[in-house]
């Protein structure tokens, strides 16, 4: 018995010694492993609270005009609303259901509200034109407001072709390029997930054509939003452009006024060394050049031959007066019809 326990102790004695030189060698990638692990199980919790929250947030958008609801912010965005976060960021083991937004989104409202007019404040302050003079005690608009302000927007990702730009914050508020949300973000680092609004970039050399196409159809530059260029909705046409060859005759181009104002178009194919290189450096149309609007019969014309674009049979089409095709989105002749038989 005596020899037994004599040898039990040397081996514990030099399990101990053995131990004290591996465990240094081990505990790190213990450590390692076992934070992996509770970062998997608070990503999968975090994942679970922004499916019940995304479920929820549809709830709340059926209680809105569904005019309403191309401002609204998508669910990673409001995630990150403090009254949403403690939820989401809640640890491993406590129950979240949908009843535990509920005062999250009795203060939602207000916490847009504070989320707007900060955004509103940041890409204000990137507009540095020179501020339009009014006459005495006339207000003027909100520069943010009106279709001078526009930005481009550096994120691509719904479409292949995106169209960049937007004019003024009723756009900019309703711009979402963003994916609504990741499915497998569960998997995904945090830090990969955009909970921020796409960035936006302000560009004054568009600013200037706008201005241009609003003297030439009798708008005010310094008030006229994106919804009064729309209403007039007339074509215009450049004479730096080359014009397009089809079936052995040139037909004269034209654009919308969206169109006109963000498409840069081939250096190469300007004669005018003069006007190649300042389109060179303004990459878009010169207000300086000689922009003019179409006649009436050019621009049906045109209106005709833009009928035939595909985005009229895409299903990207709601309805704005009920919420039935609020996740649902279908070709324009349906929601027509829809809207005929309602």
């Amino acid at each position: 018995m005596y020899i037994l326990t004599k040898c039990f102790g040397c081996c514990l004695i030099l399990f101990c010694v053995v131990w004290s030189r591996i465990r240094p060698l081990l505990e790190p990638a213990v450590k390692e492993q076992r934070a992996r692990r509770l970062e998997k199980q608070r990503a999968i919790t975090r994942q679970h609270g922004r499916w019940i929250l995304s479920a929820r947030y549809k709830e709340f958008q059926c209680t809105l005009h569904p005019s309403q609801w191309k401002y609204l912010p998508r669910t990673l965005e409001i995630a990150a609303f403090e009254g949403f976060s403690r939820h989401i960021e809640a640890d491993v083991g406590v129950e979240v259901d949908g009843t535990a937004f509920d005062d999250a989104f009795l203060e939602f409202p207000t916490l847009l509200t504070a989320a707007t007019e900060q955004r509103k404040k940041t890409l204000r302050a990137l507009i540095v034109d020179s501020p339009i003079e009014f006459e005495d005690g006339e207000i003027g608009a909100d520069p943010i407001d009106v279709a001078t302000a526009v930005f481009r927007c550096i994120e691509v990702h719904n479409f292949p072709r995106p169209f960049k730009y937007v004019f003024g914050w009723d756009e900019i508020a309703s711009h979402h390029c963003l994916p609504e949300s990741t499915d497998n973000s569960c998997y995904a680092p945090e830090s990969t997930l955009r909970k921020a609004p796409p960035e936006l970039k302000y560009i004054p050399e568009i600013a200037l054509v706008v201005r241009k196409l609003a003297q030439l159809i009798g708008l005010n530059a310094a008030s006229a939003t994106a919804a009064d260029f729309d209403n007039i909705d007339k074509r215009f046409t450049c004479d730096a452009c080359p014009f397009p060859k089809d079936k052995g005759q040139y037909s004269q181009i034209g654009y919308t006024w969206r169109n006109l104002v963000s498409l840069p178009f081939s250096i190469n194919s300007i004669t005018n060394p003069q006007q190649a290189v300042h389109l060179e450096t303004s990459k878009t149309h010169n207000p300086n050049l000689f922009i003019t609007v179409l006649s009436d019969e050019e621009e049906e014309e045109l209106k005709q031959r833009e009928r035939n674009d595909g985005k009229w049979d895409a299903n990207r089409w709601t309805c704005s007066h009920c919420s039935e095709y609020i996740s649902n989105l279908q070709q324009r002749q349906s929601i027509v019809e829809h809207l005929s038989a309602s």
